[in-house]
C-alpha cells in the first residue's frame, strides 16, 4: 500500500480510494487551531535547524516541545526523521476548531533512501476526532504541510553537512567552496516546490526567474562580501520558501485576495537578487585587477 501513498491521482480516481489515502481536505485544516499546531511545529523545526547549523544537536535524538494545546515531537534516528503534532487543549473550540487532530510524518534520512532529492516519505497521515469518531486523512500533497517537509529536508541536509564537515575537518579551510550550501538550498527548494505543489504561472514564472539568476551568481559567489552573502542565502533559504508555502495554505479566497502582495514581493526579491548580478561584473574586474598586479608584484624581476 506504499504505493498508493507515494503518487498523486486525480481528484476521481482519489475518491475511490480508502479514507487514509485521500488528500486531507481544506475545510479540515482552515481553522486557527490548525494554523497554530502547523506554524507552532514549523517553528519548532526551525529552531532545531539552526541549532544544528551551530553544531548544537546529536544526530540521535528526540525532542518534545508542549505548548498550551499542542504538543510537538521530533524525532532523528540514523534511518529516519520523524514529526508528530498533537492538538491537547481539552477543547479546541476556544481557537476556532471542533477537532481534535494529530498527525505524523516519518521520512527515509536521505542517505538511506531518496526520491527527487530528498528522504522519501514513508508516513504521512492526520487523524481527526470527531465526538470519538477517528477519521485518518493523507498529508503528503497538502499544501499545508509543505512547509513542514520542506524544513524535514533542511534539518536532514544540515545534519548531513555536519557530518561531512566532521568528517573532512582534515583538509583545509582554503579548499572549502563557499557556493556549495547555496546550491543545495536551490536544489532542494526546486525539487521540494516543483515535484510537490502547483504555483500559478505568473508566481511560478517569477520564481523561476529568481532561481535563473542565483544559477548565475553561483560560479563567482566567492567575490562577494559577506553581507551580500548572507542576503542571497536569506532569499533562497528563508524568505522564499516561506512566503511560497504559506500563501499555498491560505484558502482559495485569501490567495486571491494576497495574490497581487506576493506577486510584489518577489518581485522585489528578484531586483534584489538581479542587483547583486549587475555588480558581479565589476566585482570581476576588481579580481583580474588585483591577480594582475600580484603576478606583476610575483614575477616582474625588472
Amino acid at each position: 500500500m506504499v504505493f498508493l501513498e507515494e503518487n498523486y491521482y486525480p481528484p476521481w480516481i482519489e475518491k475511490l480510494l480508502p479514507s487514509r489515502y485521500k488528500t486531507v481536505e481544506k475545510e479540515l485544516m482552515d481553522d486557527q487551531s490548525s494554523q497554530h499546531l502547523l506554524q507552532e511545529t514549523e517553528a519548532f523545526l526551525d529552531e532545531l535547524i539552526n541549532n544544528a547549523r551551530n553544531n548544537e544537536v546529536p544526530d540521535n535524538r528526540k525532542w518534545k516541545k508542549k505548548l498550551k494545546g499542542y504538543t510537538v515531537t521530533v524525532r532523528v534516528s540514523k534511518r529516519f526523521i520523524a514529526v508528530q503534532g498533537i492538538d491537547t487543549s481539552k477543547a479546541s473550540t476556544h481557537i476556532g476548531s471542533h477537532l481534535k487532530k494529530k498527525f505524523f510524518i516519518e521520512c527515509y534520512r536521505k542517505f538511506i533512501h531518496s526520491k527527487n532529492g530528498t528522504g522519501k516519505c514513508r508516513k504521512s497521515i492526520i487523524m481527526f476526532n470527531d465526538r470519538g469518531r477517528i477519521f485518518k486523512r493523507n498529508i503528503k500533497r497538502s499544501p499545508y504541510f509543505q512547509g513542514i517537509f520542506y524544513k524535514i529536508t533542511l534539518l536532514d541536509d544540515t545534519l548531513i553537512d555536519n557530518l561531512t564537515d566532521r568528517k573532512s575537518s582534515i583538509h583545509s579551510l582554503s579548499t572549502v567552496n563557499s557556493n556549495e550550501p547555496l546550491k543545495k538550498e536551490l536544489d532542494r527548494l526546486y525539487f521540494h516546490h516543483y515535484h510537490n505543489l502547483s504555483l500559478e504561472a505568473s508566481i511560478q514564472g517569477r520564481v523561476e526567474r529568481m532561481m535563473s539568476i542565483t544559477k548565475q551568481l553561483l560560479p563567482d559567489f566567492d567575490l562577494f562580501d559577506l553581507e551580500e552573502k548572507h542576503e542571497i542565502r536569506r532569499i533562497i533559504r528563508d524568505d522564499l520558501p516561506s512566503l511560497l508555502h504559506t500563501y499555498l495554505s491560505l484558502s482559495i479566497e485569501n490567495q486571491t485576495r494576497q495574490k497581487e502582495s506576493v506577486f510584489e514581493a518577489l518581485c522585489q526579491m528578484e531586483l534584489t537578487l538581479h542587483n547583486h548580478l549587475d555588480t558581479l561584473e565589476g566585482k570581476k574586474v576588481q579580481r583580474i585587477q588585483q591577480l594582475l598586479k600580484l603576478n606583476k608584484i610575483r614575477y616582474d624581476k625588472k
